[in-house]
């Protein structure tokens, strides 16, 4: 798995080499979520490298199977935002009332 005795290049090279390992059938279970191979990248810690988190997940997601990360309410909200934009959920509903809209432009503006 990633980040378990290999140097952090290996690491990156198992996380490029996901679509190779997934085209032989199995799904994946991925421990990609604050990983020393990340965080170097950045120069972060693996405690405190949530980017990092997302931007592995990210690279991993498309494959079938399971992604286990820390920070799971942060990078459900991310998954969520990415499934909007790529079109795969729709936008969901909301309310022109509500505070957390007061940015949106209405006609009456």
């Amino acid at each position: 798995g990633i980040g378990y005795a290999k140097l952090p290049e290996d690491d990156l090279a198992v996380v490029r080499a996901y679509g190779r390992i997934a085209a032989l059938g199995h799904p994946i279970l991925s421990g990609v979520s604050r990983k020393y191979f990340a965080a170097l990248i950045t120069g972060s810690s693996p405690d405190v490298c949530l980017p990092e988190t997302l931007a592995t997940v990210e690279a991993v997601r498309a494959q079938p199977g399971i992604v286990r990360v820390h920070d799971v309410d942060e990078v459900r909200r991310y998954i969520a935002v990415r499934a909007v934009i790529d079109g795969t959920l729709p936008y969901p509903p909301y309310s022109l009332d509500d505070e957390t809209s007061k940015w949106v432009r209405t006609d009456d503006a």
